[in-house]
């Protein structure tokens, strides 16, 4: 059955360090982030029905230990992500994965956890979270794409996150395979269209 036809827009920067460029739905919004120890674009979307967490999906670029990074693969990396998300209330392991994502070493990992929300409020009410993260290793630099949603919306949105990681492309175009086996659970992606370009990709049963 063909899927619904969604407006996209495709997110390129001038940084350097975000030499990526993926597709995103046209009424999330992108904001990059450039601190010491890393570069980010944060992609910002829709609020809970609370108003007290959006759902986002984040890109992450930090160096390899070899170019003075904390990690030197994506097995270290990951490790450190678990071990610090394990101190949160509820934490749990709902799926990990690994194989190869545009060519490069990759694992991935699905945790849910509750936080207390809005944060730092005296009404703050326990909410569960589920986060969904790829870790990705690529000449100097990890990739880290990361989604996050409160668990009621966590799969109504979750179509974005696949699709971010279906159209992610490096911009130097050395990658070859653009497929990461194996993905969890995966689904059909749905048509989409990006805005400006005509793009298009349609899913078939």
């Amino acid at each position: 059955m063909m899927g619904a036809l969604k407006e996209y827009r495709r997110f390129e920067s001038t940084n350097p360090k975000l030499n990526f460029s993926f597709l995103h739905p046209a009424d999330w919004h992108v904001k990059e982030i450039e601190e010491k120890t890393y570069s980010e674009a944060f992609v910002r979307g829709p609020r809970n029905q609370a108003d007290t967490l959006n759902a986002g999906i984040t890109v992450t670029v930090v160096p390899t230990r070899e170019a003075g990074g904390e990690f030197a693969t994506v097995e270290e990396a990951l490790a450190d992500y678990v071990a610090r998300s394990q101190k949160l209330a509820d934490w749990r392991e709902v799926s990990r994965t690994s194989g190869f994502f545009l060519s490069c070493p990759a694992v991935e990992v699905t945790i849910s956890y509750t936080l207390r929300l809005p944060l730092n409020s005296p009404v703050a009410q326990a909410t569960s979270i589920m986060e969904r993260k790829l870790i990705v290793k690529r000449g100097s630099h990890l990739y880290k794409i990361t989604y996050r949603a409160v668990e009621e919306d966590y799969y109504a949105f979750l179509p974005a996150f696949r699709d971010i990681v279906r159209t992610f492309e490096f911009r130097d175009g050395r990658t070859e395979v653009r497929e990461f086996y194996p993905l969890i659970t995966p689904l059909p992606a749905p048509a989409v269209r990006e805005q400006g370009t005509g793009y298009k990709a349609h899913e078939t049963e």
